[in-house]
């Protein structure tokens, strides 16, 4: 996938995800299946995405970016309002997904 759909580099070098990067994430997303949901403000992973390695194959992306873009998308959602306190994160298998913050931490050092 075109990462520059995700993700917006603006003019000091800074990345950042706009609402319309988000957008092309979820519509992406749901074309791929990684996605469920009424429209684009109310959407679940696929019960078949249980890892951030999955989520990151199924974009054809690194486990890196999947991760950085799964934190964007918890920056921009509201469903907390409505009492939905779950991440996107928080649904991927823990154990792998500490691996995987680890794994991308250390990677972000070097």
């Amino acid at each position: 996938q075109d990462l520059g759909r995700y993700f917006t580099i603006d003019s000091d070098g800074n990345v950042d995800s706009t609402w319309d990067n988000m957008t092309n994430l979820i519509k992406d997303g749901r074309a791929l299946g990684v996605f469920t949901g009424k429209d684009n403000n109310h959407i679940e992973l696929s019960k078949d995405i249980t890892s951030l390695k999955q989520f990151a194959e199924a974009f054809n992306i690194t486990e890196e970016a999947a991760y950085a873009l799964l934190v964007n998308m918890e920056k921009m959602d509201g469903e907390w309002i409505n009492g939905d306190n779950q991440s996107f994160l928080d649904q991927l298998d823990p154990n792998k997904l500490s691996t995987s913050i680890y794994e991308t931490t250390s990677a972000m050092a070097d």
